[in-house]
């Protein structure tokens, strides 16, 4: 039986950039989530929500990022129960007659960063793709 082995000199630097790659992309998301909690923390701090016990901006802490097989995910968020009704607002307490407004401290950090992290994640590619 005959067979034929083409060798592509390419497929271990395709290989070594795409390991370069991801992790640079993993170092780049997670500092883009403590960029992102230090912003949270500057909301919650007095700009957004009036500091009483600490317990939601004490909650914002260790961005996760995970690595799926064809994308990455940068999770972030508070375990504290009332961290939802502040985001977003609604009616809560005993036969839900409290009204509370939304004072959204998470939408407001990620839009005020989201250019930031666009480019940096650009740049994060940019970089490999031009050095490999």
């Amino acid at each position: 039986m005959a067979s034929i082995r083409v060798h592509n000199p390419l497929a271990p630097r395709l290989r070594r950039t795409r390991m370069i790659l991801a992790r640079d992309i993993e170092s780049t998301l997670k500092a883009v989530g403590d960029e992102l909690v230090n912003e949270i923390d500057r909301n919650l701090s007095g700009r957004v929500l009036h500091f009483r016990t600490g317990r939601l901006w004490a909650s914002w802490r260790d961005p996760q990022v995970v690595r799926w097989p064809k994308s990455w995910t940068l999770t972030l968020g508070s375990d504290v129960p009332y961290a939802r009704i502040h985001e977003f607002g609604g009616w809560t307490g005993a036969g839900h007659r409290t009204h509370i407004p939304q004072r959204p401290y998470l939408r407001r950090a990620v839009l005020k960063l989201m250019p930031r992290i666009q480019k940096r994640l650009q740049n994060a590619v940019w970089d490999i793709l031009r050095w490999t």
